[in-house]
């Protein structure tokens, strides 16, 4: 049985120009009483993106899940900045109020560089950490990451469209003309959320992240090292982590050993539990199997 919340890290006074902590959007999917895994989607990711995935009975056999958006995504709190610390502490906070004191992590992308910043700042809530294609990096390198670049120039081209007396075809077209390819447009299309049939809007705050997406790049400080085992599944095709990027890794987990913890899926890239959603869930088991507590 899957509930919604909405759940109050801190008070925010006002949607959209608020500072401090953030109102997380979540969702419970009711399996496994013994155990709780928190899932936290990546920039421009959902809890819409992982529920089908996650609501399969080998998995609720496993584990409940607790969903949570990320702030200026989805139903949780619109606010102009993206202070990593502060990330990490709502979704911490979030957990905790929903009465959750021990758990396990799944981060994508963003959500996976925070999550790794939450078991960092509260050691010893975190049982297990499963990290998706994404590095504990400075994504601000240029030259290693160009897709970083390309995709600030989208999000950028994406804020500047215009959403209200349009009909979803001009809309369509007019997103087709500033992606890179075909592949990039129908990702685009998921953003969306049709108020009627001639006005649309962004399912996240799209002006903070076209405006603040180097911030989103940045590099974290780690507070210190974490004993917690940590899995990594990363696409075959992405170029969100190049090879000298595992070493970052062991600088955060000194036991994590690439041939034994990490995982790629083929054929998928960046969005690859979108790509290749069986695969996807099949990690996610083998993960929960593996830091299974008899």
């Amino acid at each position: 049985m899957a509930k919604n919340h909405l759940m109050i890290a801190k008070y925010v006074t006002k949607r959209g120009f608020s500072t401090g902590l953030a109102r997380l959007g979540t969702k419970f999917i009711q399996g496994n009483p013994e155990r709780t895994t928190v899932v936290v989607p990546g920039i421009m990711g959902f809890i819409r993106d992982f529920e089908p995935i996650l609501n399969r009975p080998e998995l609720l056999d496993l584990s409940s899940f607790f969903l949570v958006n990320l702030r200026n995504h989805g139903d949780s709190e619109y606010i102009y900045g993206w202070k990593w610390e502060d990330m990490a502490t709502e979704i911490y906070e979030t957990v905790r109020s929903n009465g959750i004191s021990q758990f396990d992590l799944v981060g994508h992308s963003m959500g996976g560089k925070t999550s790794m910043l939450l078991d960092t700042m509260y050691q010893g809530s975190v049982n297990s950490i499963m990290v998706v294609d994404l590095a504990p990096a400075n994504y601000q390198d240029r030259q290693k990451y160009p897709l970083v670049y390309q995709a600030m120039e989208h999000f950028r081209r994406l804020n500047e469209l215009k959403l209200k007396d349009v009909s979803f075809d001009e809309l369509s077209a007019e997103i087709r003309k500033l992606s890179v390819s075909e592949e990039v447009a129908r990702q685009t299309f998921t953003y969306l959320k049709q108020v009627d049939e001639r006005n649309f809007e962004w399912m996240a705050n799209m002006k903070a992240i076209a405006d603040l997406y180097l911030d989103i790049a940045s590099a974290i400080n780690f507070p210190g090292k974490s004993k917690t085992p940590l899995t990594l599944v990363r696409g075959e095709k992405s170029k969100y982590i190049v090879e000298e990027d595992f070493k970052l890794f062991n600088d955060i987990y000194p036991h994590f050993n690439l041939e034994r913890d990490s995982e790629v899926i083929k054929g998928a890239g960046h969005w690859l539990h979108l790509k290749k959603p069986d695969d996807f869930a099949d990690s996610v088991k083998r993960f929960l199997l593996k830091h299974k507590k008899n």
